[in-house]
C-alpha cells in the first residue's frame, strides 16, 4: 500500500533505501505484463517470490523470471559489501598487489588463484581512486597482471622480486632516458649515493614528456606496459573470472570551480584564455569547488550495459543547470556562450559507459595534477611545459566523451563549440575522497573492506568524519572534503590508532625498513555528516569498515625508491 501511494502521488523523495529497492523490483515485475493484478502482487514480498520455481513464475510472466531474479541479486542488495581501494599512485599498486597476494597465500592452497579461492566472492562493489584504480583495472581486465599477482601468492619468498621484474622494471624501462655520458653519470651517482629515487623520478618524468605531456597518454603507457591493457580497450570488455558480475566504480572529481582566484581554465595562450563555470538554479546550494562522481560498470556485462550506479547523486546533479564559457582576449574583450541544460543523468557517462576507454576513465580517476586548471600560476607553468594534466570530458555519445573533448581543447575552440559539447574537467578522486569509501556507501554498501596505506588518518579517513574543514589548499591545489559520518575526527583517529598491529619479520630482506606497519581491525560509523547531501547518502545508516592498512616509507611514485 505504501508503494502504491508513492507511485500515485509522486512521493519518491520520501522513500527510505530499502523501500526504493523494493519499488525498483516491483516496477520491473509490473512492466513484464504479469497476469496477476497489482493488488494480488501486493501480498508478496521480494523474499516470498523466491519460493516460486522459475517455471511457475514464467507461466505468469511474459519473460523469463530468471532475468528478474538475476536483477534482484545484482542490483538490489541491501547490506551489500564493497572493496574500497585508496589512491596513491605507484604505492597503491605495489601495496595492494602485495596485500592481495599475501591474502591468497594465507588460504593454504599450493597455487592459489583469486577465482579458485573465492577471496572476493562476497564483494558486490569495487570502489577505487587514483592509484587504487590502476591496481583495480589491472587485476580486473588483465590476465597478465593477474598471473603476476597469483605467482607472487604461490612464491611468497620471491614476491618482491617478481613484482619488480614483471611490473616496476617494465614501467621504468619505458621512461629510460637516452644513453649518453650525462645520463650514465646521473644513474651511477644515484646508485652510489643510495638515491635510486632520483633516477626513478628522472625516468618517470622522461616517460611523461616522451608521451607529449598528456595525462591520458601517461596512464595509457603505464597500463599497457605493465598489464597489456590497450589504449582503446573499453570498460565493457571481458574481465577476469573472479570479478564478473561485480559493480566497478572509478571515482573522480568533477571540476566546478571557481578556484582561489579563477574559474577552471580549459586553454590559454599569450593574451587570451578560455574558462568555464557552472550555473546553478536560483535556490540551489552553494556549489563546492569539486563534486564527487564515479564511472560505474557492471563487469562482464558488455559494451551496451548501462551504469549500475548513478554518475553522481541526484542532489548534486540538481545544482548543475548549465555550463557557461568565457573567452578573454587582449584588452579584456570577451566572448561568452552557455550550454544547453545539463541532463542530470549524464547519459554519455552512464548509458554509454561500457564504451568509454578504460584508460580515459582511469586517467580521470588518477589525475593528481588536474587541479592545475584552477590556479593562475600552476596553469601558466603547465602551458610553459606544454603539458595537458587535466582530463576533459564532453556530452558526446558512444564512448567518445573524452576524445571529443580533447580534440576541441586541442583546437583552441571558441565558447560556442565548447558549450555545444558541454566540455568540463574531471580529475583525481583524491580531490574529494581519497579512500573510495564514500562512493562505496553511496552505491549501497553497508560493509566496506578498506585497503589503505596510511601512517595516520590524515591520508583520507579523517576527512570523512565530522569536525574538520570543508576545504583546504596544499601547494597551490585546492581540495574539497565531504564529511559523511556523524562521528568526530577525534573518534576516527582513536579508532585507527587502536587497530591491531601485525608483527613484521625482522629478516624481511629488501622490504627491511620499508614496510613499517600492517594494521587490521573493524571501525563502526554512522552516516550523517554535513557532506552527505553531495553524495546522496541518507543519514543514520550504520556502516562497518573492515580496515587493512599497509604503511611504508615509500611515497606515491615521484622520489620514492621502489628499487
Amino acid at each position: 500500500r505504501r508503494l502504491n501511494h508513492v507511485l500515485l502521488h509522486d512521493e519518491l523523495a520520501t522513500l527510505r533505501w530499502p523501500e526504493m529497492q523494493i519499488l525498483h523490483f516491483y516496477s520491473v515485475i509490473i512492466s513484464c505484463s504479469l497476469a496477476l493484478t497489482v493488488g494480488e502482487l501486493g501480498h508478496f514480498t521480494v523474499g516470498e517470490l523466491d519460493h516460486f520455481t522459475d517455471g511457475e513464475l514464467d507461466d505468469e510472466c511474459g519473460v523469463s523470471f530468471r532475468q528478474l531474479r538475476g536483477l534482484r541479486r545484482q542490483e538490489l542488495k541491501a547490506g551489500s559489501r564493497a572493496l574500497a581501494l585508496q589512491g596513491g599512485g605507484m604505492l597503491s599498486v605495489a601495496a595492494f598487489t602485495g596485500l592481495t597476494a599475501a591474502l591468497l597465500n594465507l588460504t593454504g592452497q599450493d597455487t592459489p588463484t583469486l577465482n579458485g579461492t573465492g577471496l572476493f566472492d562476497n564483494i558486490d562493489f569495487i570502489s577505487s581512486v587514483s592509484g587504487g584504480t590502476w591496481f583495480a583495472v589491472e587485476v580486473i581486465y588483465s590476465p597478465k597482471f593477474l598471473a603476476l599477482l597469483e605467482s607472487m601468492a604461490t612464491s611468497g619468498d620471491r614476491a618482491g622480486d617478481l613484482f619488480y621484474e614483471s611490473w616496476m622494471s617494465r614501467w621504468l624501462t619505458v621512461g629510460q632516458p637516452g644513453k649518453n655520458a650525462w645520463n650514465a653519470m646521473l644513474k651511477a651517482a644515484s646508485k652510489f649515493f643510495h638515491a635510486n629515487q632520483f633516477w626513478q623520478t628522472f625516468a618517470e618524468a622522461s616517460n611523461f614528456y616522451k608521451q607529449g605531456g598528456k595525462w591520458q597518454d601517461f596512464v595509457g603507457t603505464v597500463l599497457q606496459t605493465t598489464a597489456g591493457i590497450d589504449r582503446d580497450m573499453p570498460l565493457g570488455s571481458s574481465v577476469n573470472a573472479w570479478s564478473k558480475g561485480k559493480a566497478f566504480l572509478l571515482d573522480h572529481s568533477v571540476v566546478i570551480g571557481p578556484g582561489p582566484k579563477i574559474d577552471p581554465t580549459i586553454w590559454q595562450r599569450p593574451f587570451e584564455a578560455l574558462r568555464y563555470s557552472v550555473v546553478s538554479p536560483a535556490n540551489a546550494s552553494v556549489l563546492p569547488t569539486y563534486i564527487p562522481a564515479s564511472f560505474s560498470v557492471r563487469l562482464g556485462a558488455g559494451l551496451d550495459a548501462p551504469a549500475p550506479v548513478p554518475y553522481m547523486s541526484d542532489q548534486a546533479a540538481a545544482t548543475m543547470e548549465f555550463f557557461s564559457y568565457t573567452k578573454t582576449e587582449t584588452f579584456h574583450r570577451t566572448k561568452k556562450a552557455t550550454s544547453s541544460k545539463i541532463d542530470p543523468s549524464f547519459p554519455a557517462l552512464t548509458q554509454d559507459v561500457g564504451r568509454i576507454s578504460i584508460v580515459d576513465a582511469a586517467s580521470a580517476s588518477s589525475a593528481a595534477m588536474g587541479g592545475f586548471c584552477l590556479s593562475v600560476w600552476l596553469e601558466k607553468l603547465n602551458d610553459l611545459f606544454e603539458a595537458d594534466l587535466t582530463p576533459w570530458v564532453s556530452s558526446a555519445p558512444a564512448g567518445q566523451a573524452f576524445s571529443n573533448a580533447y580534440s576541441l581543447v586541442k583546437a583552441w575552440s571558441d565558447p560556442e563549440e565548447l558549450a555545444d559539447a558541454q566540455v568540463h574537467g574531471v580529475i583525481d578522486g583524491g580531490y574529494t575522497d581519497n579512500t573510495g569509501i564514500a562512493h562505496a556507501i553511496r552505491a549501497g554498501a553497508d560493509e566496506v573492506l578498506v585497503f589503505s596505506h596510511d601512517s595516520t588518518t590524515s591520508g583520507g579517513l579523517e576527512k570523512l568524519f565530522s569536525g574538520g574543514p570543508e576545504s583546504s589548499q596544499h601547494s597551490g591545489f585546492e581540495f574539497s572534503y565531504f564529511q559523511i559520518f556523524d562521528e568526530s575526527q577525534e573518534y576516527i583517529t582513536q579508532q585507527f590508532g587502536a587497530l591491531q598491529q601485525l608483527a613484521i619479520q625482522a629478516d624481511a630482506g629488501k622490504t627491511s625498513g620499508i614496510l613499517s606497519k600492517v594494521s587490521v581491525g573493524t571501525i563502526a560509523a554512522t552516516t550523517g555528516g554535513r557532506g552527505s547531501q553531495w553524495l546522496g547518502i541518507a543519514t543514520g545508516r550504520r556502516i562497518t569498515l573492515r580496515v587493512v592498512n599497509v604503511a611504508s616509507t615509500l611515497g606515491i611514485g615521484f622520489f620514492a625508491d621502489f628499487l
